[in-house]
C-alpha cells in the first residue's frame, strides 16, 4: 500500500542523491586539476605511475603489455594527464569484461608530438556509441559503474594540452 510506496520513493530518491553526490565530487575533481601549473614532464613516467597506483585491482582482470617509445619531456600537467591514462586505463579494462583482457599501452614521438595509444581487446562497440563516448554525462554503465564524465573531462585536458583525442572500434 502506501507505505510500500512510500518507502519505494524514499529509496528512488536516495539513490538520486547519491548518484548527484558522485557527479558533482568528479565535476570538483576536475575542476581542481584545472589549478596545476604546467611542468616539463615525461610522458612515460607519467603513465607508469597511473600503472603502478591501479595495477592491484586491475591484475586480475586484464594484462597491460607496453610498448613505451622513447620520448621528450612536454610541457604538461602531470596530474591532469594522469587523470587522462586512468580513465583511459580503466575503460579499457571495463570494455575487456567477458572476452580476454589486454591492454596495450604505446607512445612514440615524432614531428614535435608525443602519440598515446591505448588499445584493448574488449568487444568493441557499435558506432552510435563510439560516435558519443566525449559527450558529458553520456555513460553505457549502470548508475552504480559511472557517470559520464570520465571521457568527457580526459577530452576537456587533452584540448587543454593542444592535443587530439580520437577513437576507433570494431
Amino acid at each position: 500500500g502506501v507505505l510500500k510506496d512510500s518507502a519505494d520513493y524514499v529509496e528512488q530518491g536516495k539513490h538520486c542523491v547519491e548518484t548527484m553526490a558522485r557527479i558533482v565530487n568528479d565535476i570538483r575533481t576536475f575542476s581542481r586539476s584545472d589549478k596545476g601549473v604546467m611542468n616539463l614532464e615525461n610522458v612515460n613516467k607519467i603513465i607508469e605511475s597511473v600503472i603502478s597506483i591501479v595495477w592491484n585491482s586491475l591484475r586480475h582482470e586484464v594484462q597491460i603489455q607496453k610498448e613505451l617509445g622513447q620520448l621528450p619531456d612536454i610541457r604538461c600537467n602531470a596530474q591532469q594527464l594522469s587523470q587522462v591514462f586512468l580513465n583511459l586505463i580503466v575503460n579499457a579494462s571495463q570494455a575487456t569484461k567477458g572476452c580476454p583482457g589486454m591492454i596495450t599501452i604505446r607512445t612514440t614521438a615524432g614531428s614535435g608530438q608525443v602519440v598515446v595509444e591505448i588499445s584493448d581487446t574488449g568487444c568493441g562497440m557499435p558506432k552510435d556509441v563510439m560516435e558519443r563516448i566525449f559527450e558529458p554525462f553520456f555513460t553505457t554503465k549502470g548508475a552504480e559503474e559511472g557517470t559520464g564524465l570520465g571521457l568527457s573531462i580526459t577530452h576537456d585536458i587533452i584540448k587543454k594540452h593542444n592535443g587530439v583525442i580520437t577513437v576507433q572500434s570494431e
